[in-house]
């Protein structure tokens, strides 16, 4: 694939590599005939709920570096934040992808009354199995760029 910029900067291998995924999910659209599925490109979902402050925020990261984040306080699902990872975030999270396989993980909080549940879906194309610091390494930085995305407009 060619991709002619008009920019005068020369794109870093990331930013190479952002530009093939999105060319990617845009042909898989094409071939489907459609918008693309929620679920093509997602590399991870993100969802806190719970804790005495009944929280219920969520966020997913595509593999174009989009960001969106959301919270469900109220009726409907909000969007609180929306943007593209910077190209040190997108690095980390393509060498995770590359290395980890796909993995769900769930951990709540023994308390019933104020409880709280963290849920991590991760769609890795790598074989390496994700051991319980990886994942929890993942889930943290889900939980920064939650606090980045809607920091900014809460």
């Amino acid at each position: 694939m060619e991709f002619r910029g008009t920019g005068r900067q020369p794109a870093t291998p990331t930013e190479q590599r952002m530009i093939a995924e999105w060319a990617r999910v845009a042909a898989r659209e094409a071939e489907a005939g459609q918008t693309s599925d929620a679920t093509w490109g997602l590399v991870f979902a993100w969802q806190r709920e719970g804790g005495i402050a009944g929280l219920c925020d969520s966020l997913t990261v595509d593999v174009t570096g989009m960001v969106h984040a959301t919270t469900c306080e109220g009726d409907e699902p909000t969007t609180i934040g929306e943007r593209r990872m910077n190209e040190q975030e997108l690095s980390q999270v393509y060498a995770w992808v590359d290395e980890y396989a796909p993995f769900d993980m769930e951990t709540a909080d023994p308390a019933t009354a104020d409880g709280m549940t963290l849920r991590l879906v991760f769609s890795g194309a790598g074989t390496t199995e994700a051991d319980a610091t990886v994942q929890q390494e993942i889930a943290d930085f889900a939980d920064a760029l939650f606090a980045l995305n809607s920091g900014s407009i809460r």
